[in-house]
């Protein structure tokens, strides 16, 4: 009798013990699997700043970016999860060697700012507002859209586009609503996965015509409720010649790091936070100009 008392006191002390440590994590899933209906807005927030020397100065321009999207999940469409997606605003601040530029789809009175400014604020009001839709893939990419090139064509319609403004009509076409859906999707893994799992995904960036080699390794950090956080570590070179501009070259070494809060019932972001930092020798006509980029970004679901 003493000993199954015994026996009994050890197994529900065992039980105690990890009744208060929690349940061992087995694997789970933060592939998209949303249900028809979910909506989520999603607000994106980058600070960058951009030193460069040039003509012996040295010269700093900072910017911030603040975007809002709202999507809502639909039915998946052959084989491809499918988002109906709304560009809800943008306001933008950008110093370029002493030229502001400020666009804000919110203000009306930003039309107003200047000729060439107005009519670029312009521009991204009519983008916003209008929903078209997304396909993404199972791995956490945007691979085709339905909608969004009639709404940037619609937005360069409205507009006299002259002088330096022009280069809007073939500059970004419908990727200007898509270039930043994809920091939504790129962690997943395509798979379950339990805490301690690592995964790698290598990706091509192009901006401002300028191509970006990005390897990232992501790994399960923990996992609390329903909530899984992923940590995120990467890479950035690029060394070669620039298509964008004649005769120009250039340098490309950087690290970014990151973190990821995924809701595991439907593998949607909760939060995400990431810094970024690069060094960039740019060669034009055969002059060598070194550059900085370091840049903090936000995602936050509302």
């Amino acid at each position: 009798m003493k000993r199954k008392l015994t026996a009994m006191l050890i197994l529900t002390s065992l039980s105690c013990m990890a009744f208060a440590n929690g349940p061992v994590a087995g694997p789970v899933s933060i592939e998209l699997r949303p249900t028809a209906g979910t909506k989520v807005t999603y607000v994106m927030v980058e600070k960058t700043n951009t030193s460069i020397s040039m003509m012996g100065q040295d010269m700093d321009m900072p910017s911030t970016s603040n975007s809002e999207y709202t999507l809502e999940a639909r039915k998946d469409s052959a084989g491809l999860k499918t988002f109906v997606t709304v560009f809800n605003s943008s306001v933008k601040e950008i110093d370029q060697m002493g030229t502001k530029i400020n666009i804000n789809t919110v203000d009306p009175k930003a039309d107003t700012t200047s000729e060439t400014f107005g009519a670029l604020n312009k521009f991204y009001r009519h983008l916003t507002g209008y929903p078209y839709t997304i396909y993404v893939a199972n791995r956490g990419k945007v691979v085709s859209t339905s909608g969004a090139k009639e709404i940037y064509q619609n937005a360069v319609s409205k507009l006299d586009l002259t002088g330096p403004m022009a280069a809007l009509k073939s500059m970004a076409n419908e990727s200007i609503l898509t270039a930043d859906l994809n920091k939504l999707f790129d962690f997943n893994p395509g798979k379950s996965i339990q805490s301690g799992d690592k995964w790698e995904r290598k990706d091509t960036i192009v901006s401002n015509g300028m191509p970006m080699y990005f390897s990232t390794i992501y790994s399960l950090d923990k996992i609390e409720g329903n909530a899984a956080s992923v940590k995120a570590s990467s890479t950035i070179n690029y060394e070669g010649d620039l298509d964008a501009v004649a005769g120009a070259s250039a340098r490309i070494m950087g690290t970014a790091s990151g973190t990821f809060k995924v809701n595991t019932d439907n593998g949607l972001i909760i939060s995400s936070a990431a810094d970024l930092d690069m060094e960039i020798k740019l060669s034009v006509s055969g002059n060598e100009i070194p550059m900085k980029v370091s840049t903090k970004a936000t995602v936050t679901a509302k």
